[in-house]
């Protein structure tokens, strides 16, 4: 399976979730290890995961369940990165895949949990992952530190009935 890089996440100190678009279909995938992944698997430190990098991924095993029906197994020794995907063709594969409604993405089991976020119940949805175009600008800002912490960078914006903060 192969895979353009578009999303990458920093979890807990350490660890990063990657997804990309299956070359092949167009579909959304997230690759998973039987293990977390380590932040020894970006690119900066010889991993093949890095935004717009093509990488095969060797054997795989479909393992997704309502709603994250993008997961799939992997051996971390078979997946390289093969290339860079061109920016321009990068942009055009996020359009490609991209919808201006929420409910596009994840269903209509969307639902609020608390202030500026929203959640699919397990065995609902039909879908964790997307690339949403919202319908304005967003709001960036910082979001001040907690004492002796960090200040974050968050992204705020509003779709039809629902209110986001990230």
């Amino acid at each position: 399976m192969k895979l353009v890089i578009n999303h990458l996440t920093r979890m807990q100190k350490g660890f990063i979730c990657a997804a990309g678009i299956d070359l092949a279909t167009g579909q959304h995938v997230r690759p998973l290890l039987q293990s977390q992944m380590r932040k020894e698997m970006l690119a900066r430190y010889g991993g093949p995961f890095e935004m717009a990098h093509i990488v095969e991924l060797g054997w795989t095993k479909y393992i997704g369940t309502r709603p994250e029906t993008e997961d799939y197994l992997f051996h971390r020794s078979e997946a390289r990165c093969v290339g860079t995907m061109p920016a321009m063709e990068f942009w055009e594969r996020l359009q490609g895949v991209a919808k201006a409604k929420l409910g596009e993405l994840f269903g209509r089991d969307l639902l609020p949990r608390g202030r500026g976020s929203y959640a699919v119940e397990v065995d609902r949805g039909h879908a964790s992952l997307g690339c949403y175009i919202p319908p304005r600008p967003v709001r960036l800002f910082i979001q001040r530190p907690e004492p002796g912490g960090r200040g974050r960078i968050r992204m705020a914006f509003r779709s039809s009935s629902y209110e986001f903060e990230l």
